[in-house]
């Protein structure tokens, strides 16, 4: 039992960092855009393509490229045909 309350408080002081945040955004936006490529059946050269990237940059985007800026998310969006939503909320 220790180890396992050792383990949860640990676990919750790391979901607070920074990195960890960041890492956990970064995989989320990825899973979305993978999801949506692959409702509309696009694959990553098509969505290369449409994006007038490589194929390597997309595949970074999937696995969560941390360099992503707010101009490539629009781009993504609109490729993709969804709104891009961003916003702030109380933690």
């Amino acid at each position: 039992m220790k180890t396992q309350n050792w383990f949860l408080e640990n676990l919750e002081k790391v979901q607070k960092t920074f990195d960890y945040r960041l890492e956990n955004i970064l995989l989320e936006v990825g899973e979305n855009i993978a999801l949506f490529m692959k409702e509309q059946n696009l694959s990553r050269a098509q969505m290369a393509d449409r994006l007038g990237v490589s194929r390597a940059y997309v595949t970074k985007i999937l696995n969560g490229n941390p360099n992503l800026t707010i101009k490539s998310l629009l781009s993504l969006s609109d490729v993709l045909e969804k709104d891009l939503v961003i916003s702030f909320r109380p933690k």
